[in-house]
């Protein structure tokens, strides 16, 4: 776990949810496990991205369909510390809505 998180604390208790390794390939395990870990989380909790990139973006999924959005600590090397930002499912679903839109013109040229 190498990282400095001092300046993450302040915006609670850290839980790792996998501080040791993950086999990516068992894909249903981790869901399973990740599902389990997230149960009891609240819709103010943060995720912290940090270490195994397929682990996160299953957090990620899991507290957006739980919660409505995510609310994310992000480390900004300007500041030095980690700053939030909260992504919600409607802003998703209106992302997705402009894609699928551009996709299906694209079809019709």
């Amino acid at each position: 776990m190498g990282h400095d998180y001092t300046t993450a604390k302040q915006h609670g208790e850290l839980v790792f949810l996998y501080p040791g390794k993950i086999n990516v390939f068992a894909s249903c395990k981790l869901i399973t496990e990740l599902c389990e870990k997230l149960e009891t989380s609240k819709k103010d909790d943060f995720l912290l991205p940090s270490g195994n990139s397929m682990a996160t973006c299953i957090a990620f999924s899991i507290l957006m369909m739980k919660h409505g959005m995510v609310n994310m600590l992000i480390y900004s090397f300007r500041n030095q510390l980690f700053e939030v930002r909260t992504i919600l499912q409607t802003q998703y679903k209106l992302q997705t809505a402009v894609v699928n839109e551009e996709d299906d013109n694209a079809g019709n040229r």
